[in-house]
């Protein structure tokens, strides 16, 4: 089961994304030796599913030099959102170590359009709602909700890929209201979090995580080593251009 990678077009304002091996560490009457990252996460709580059922099919070539593009599309392009993604994108540029070659450009988040609709370019979609259309959603009293979809046997085609191909796409109700109230720093990291749900990731609060849900630990807004790590090796796992050398 694996995506067409090495024949797929290229579109001219995208690259393609990663696969990634993970290694479960685990602990008995004797404790394995683990690398340290690894043992301030714990992946298999953090993770919503490995790719190709969860995560963005550009992110499933390691190779690619091309820059690996996640457009994002908001129905407000707040002001808070071209400096999240400049945020992002230089704490996932190329070269980090935890990425062992993969994603040599980095992985770049841009801002695609000011459009809550969806076409065949889209990766996030921010959907702002007013108070009334956040309650009668049944979203409940907090700031942001993340719902996902795997993109159809159609869409896969278009880009030469095998169903399932990953996202398409994930889209992130706003409570409007709430995040307007935020700080301009905080605006950013919220954010930050709720993209993370896009690469999937759940909340997790057991150690310091792009996870930190606001709730429960307190918001980072930080793409920590350890999260890096579980993106190149747990996310991608099942991407068909997996293994790759260490």
């Amino acid at each position: 089961m694996g995506s067409d990678t090495h024949s797929r077009p290229w579109r001219s304002r995208r690259g393609a994304v990663a696969a990634i091996a993970f290694i479960l560490a685990f602990t008995g009457a004797h404790v394995l030796p683990i690398q340290g990252a690894w043992a301030t996460h714990e992946p298999t709580k953090m993770v919503k599913g490995t790719f190709p059922y969860h995560g963005f099919i550009w992110l499933d070539d390691l190779k690619k030099t091309l820059s690996n593009g996640l457009w994002v599309y908001s129905d407000k392009c707040k002001l808070a959102e071209s400096s999240t993604w400049k945020r992002i994108n230089s704490q996932l540029a190329g070269g980090a170590p935890e990425f062992r070659g993969a994603w040599p450009q980095g992985i770049d988040f841009i801002a695609g359009g000011c459009t809550g609709t969806v076409d065949d370019n889209t990766d996030i979609v921010l959907d702002y709602m007013t108070t009334t259309t956040w309650y009668n959603s049944g979203h409940g009293n907090y700031g942001g909700h993340h719902h996902y979809s795997l993109g159809d046997s159609r869409w896969c085609k278009i880009w030469g890929a095998s169903y399932p191909c990953g996202y398409h796409i994930s889209r992130l109700h706003i409570n409007e209201p709430r995040f307007n109230g935020y700080s301009s720093t905080y605006k950013i990291y919220f954010l930050m979090h709720e993209t993370g749900h896009s690469m999937g990731f759940y909340d997790y609060c057991g150690h310091y995580s792009i996870s930190n849900n606001g709730q429960s630990c307190d918001v980072r807004g930080l793409w920590y080593s350890g999260d890096k790590k579980v993106l190149r090796d747990v996310v991608y796992k099942n991407s068909p251009v997996f293994p790759f050398p260490r």
